[in-house]
Formats: structure tokens, C-alpha cells, sequence
């Protein structure tokens, strides 16, 4: 009997003939922790094609500033921001002494009391108990926002106490001690020593100021703050 030789074909996914190396090298940068299958699927959802010059006009996009800032991380303490026009970042306000961009930081730029962008320097714009854009001054109106990562505004930190917005209003929403939305709420997600979105927690994640991030053009935390 004459033997018929067996020929076994292999059939390659689509997704693997179409990316060559680099491409496939390449996605998965930009997903790290997924296959490059379920990242290929991820991008059929999205109407991207799984081909070179899909890839291509995926990198396209990944280069772009809005992109990146919607790929920031969204866990951590709420920032400081400033309230004259340039919503200038003003550190981390959290209780981790070792966060480099805390204000607790006595050693960092946002916590020393020497800092010309801290909240705790007496002669600076936003320290000084004078200055209207100052966290310690008991009369500003323009003190400093809190913002979380995902663009919340919880009040102003300011000494001001007849400021509704102020986060010395006892009465004020972001000063009370039984509101959701106020970092003097123990309870609260802002305000509990063991939660990691807390202002009060002195074990909270780190997290890189904007020096580090890129945020599109435009883009102002003041345009979050109610009535603005």
C-alpha cells in the first residue's frame, strides 16, 4: 500500500499574520500585562485594524497629549491648584511625608517652608497670611482648589472661614465633617486615614505632579470648581 504522505497546515491567526515583530512589540508597550490577542481584539472593538498602518495611527494617537492625560493614574490624594488664573499645581495634599510632592514633604519643593510654590512658606504668594491667593490667610477669597486625580473640585484650602467653599466652614460642603465631598470627614473618602484617596492617610500612594504629565491645551482645573 502506498503511503500518502500527511501534510499539516497551519493556519496563523489573523491578528498574528498582519502585525509583523515590531508592531506586535510595540502594542504591547503600550498594553503591558495583556496578550497581544486580547489586545488585538481590544482594538477590533475600537474599530482600529489590525494591520501595520493600524498600528501606525495607533501610536499617532498615543503621542497625543489629551491621550496621555486620560492615561494618568486616577488613585491618590487630591492636588493643590492655584485660584489666580494659572491653576499652577501646588503639590500633593496628603499626609505622606514621603511623597516627593506633598505638602507634608518638609524637604520637598511643595512642603518646605522655603519652597516658592508651597503653601507652608509665610513669605511666599501662597503661605503668606497677606496674600490673597494664600492658603493661610483667614480673609483670601482666591485660595488654593483641591482637585482629585479625576478632576473633582473638593473646596478651597483656606483658612477662611466665612467662605462656603473653604474647607474651614464647618457648615460649608467641603468643610463639613459629614459630608461625602469633604476631606474633615472621617468616614468619608477623603477625609479617612485608611483610605488611599485621603488627605489624612499617611501611607497614600505617591503620585507624579504635572511636571511629569502632559495635560491637553487649555485644560484648567478652575474650569471644574462650581460656578466658574
Amino acid at each position: 500500500m502506498r503511503r500518502l504522505p500527511i501534510v499539516l497546515a497551519f493556519t496563523c491567526p489573523l491578528w498574528c499574520q498582519e502585525f509583523d515583530l515590531d508592531s506586535s512589540m510595540r502594542l504591547l508597550s503600550i498594553a503591558p500585562g495583556a496578550s497581544l490577542e486580547s489586545s488585538v481584539k481590544a482594538l477590533d472593538e475600537l474599530g482600529i485594524p489590525s494591520s501595520q498602518a493600524g498600528m501606525r495611527g495607533l501610536l499617532t494617537r498615543t503621542s497625543d497629549s489629551a491621550f496621555r492625560f486620560s492615561r494618568t493614574p486616577r488613585s491618590g490624594p487630591p492636588e493643590l491648584r492655584s485660584s489666580d488664573g494659572k491653576a499652577k499645581y501646588l503639590g500633593n495634599l496628603s499626609a505622606n511625608p514621603y511623597d516627593p510632592d506633598s505638602i507634608s514633604n518638609r524637604f520637598g519643593i511643595y512642603g518646605s517652608c522655603y519652597g516658592p510654590d508651597s503653601v507652608n512658606n509665610p513669605y511666599g504668594l501662597y503661605g503668606s497670611p497677606f496674600s490673597p491667593y494664600s492658603a493661610r490667610n483667614p480673609y483670601a477669597t482666591e485660595a488654593p482648589a483641591i482637585v482629585t486625580p479625576d478632576g473633582k473640585y473638593l473646596g478651597k484650602f483656606s483658612a477662611n472661614r466665612y467662605d462656603p467653599d473653604s474647607v474651614s466652614n464647618p457648615f460649608g460642603r467641603y468643610g463639613s465633617p459629614f459630608s461625602p465631598d469633604s476631606i474633615n470627614n472621617p468616614f468619608g473618602p477623603y477625609g479617612s486615614p485608611f483610605s488611599p484617596l485621603s488627605v489624612h492617610n499617611p501611607y497614600a500612594p505617591a503620585r507624579p505632579g504635572p511636571a511629569r504629565l502632559t495635560a491637553p491645551p487649555g485644560w484648567s482645573y478652575r474650569l471644574l470648581a462650581p460656578g466658574r
